[in-house]
């Protein structure tokens, strides 16, 4: 497993085995739910329930005859992509101000998704990487080739229900940023190199603690 950590200046990260609290408060925001009836264009106001997402909103995302493809860059509070549900970020630029949260299941290939060298992601606030039933076929491999995913909150990776561990979020070519200005904590339930982790890792945390 190649990995690649780069320290840029002095930050705080904080590796446990925790699971964590969620610290970052989403305050009063329209939710909309992706319906995906019509086609795949994130921008037609028709395949959301509630109008497309601006940057004050929730966006959830949950299986459709037509999952989202964006092709223009895109803003949104809380992003909530669940299970069999999947958001292809296209080279596209994707701000989420608030929390993500992805969940996983039985299916290969569901979830986040980044596979171009365009794309690019920035989470303000805290990740979370789960499964609703973890077993023997569950895998992000596949989704996270390309591409560079920031993080600016705490990082979750945990299991809804828990067999064997499985690699819920396995980053094998995107690059995958921590530049947090407060401390940030990394956290995996099943870490290792067959399962969840980070291939391609830069630290650029401006926090003035490192440890």
């Amino acid at each position: 497993m190649k990995r690649l950590i780069r320290f840029f200046s002095m930050g705080l990260i904080v590796l446990s085995g925790s699971i964590l609290v969620d610290t970052y408060l989403s305050f009063a925001q329209g939710t909309t739910t992706w319906t995906g009836g019509v086609s795949t264009d994130w921008d037609d106001a028709s395949n959301w329930d509630n109008g497309v997402p601006g940057s004050s909103d929730h966006a959830v995302i949950n299986n459709a005859t037509f999952d989202p493809v964006p092709n223009v860059a895109a803003s949104v509070n809380d992003l909530t992509i669940n299970a069999v549900g999947f958001l292809i970020v296209n080279g596209q630029s994707l701000v989420i101000n608030g929390n993500l949260l992805v969940t996983i299941t039985n299916n290969p290939g569901d979830g986040f998704i980044m596979t171009n060298a365009a794309d690019n992601v920035t989470v303000e606030g805290n990740a979370t990487f789960t499964h609703v039933n973890n077993n023997d076929i569950a895998t992000s491999v596949g989704n996270f080739t390309d591409g560079v995913l920031k993080f600016r909150g705490h990082f979750t990776q945990t299991n809804g229900s828990n067999s064997n561990p499985r690699p819920i979020f396995a980053s094998t070519g995107t690059r995958v940023v921590f530049d947090g200005s407060g401390t940030q904590n990394i956290s995996f339930s099943d870490l290792g190199t067959t399962f969840s982790r980070f291939q391609d890792l830069s630290i650029e945390n401006t926090s003035p603690q490192l440890c």
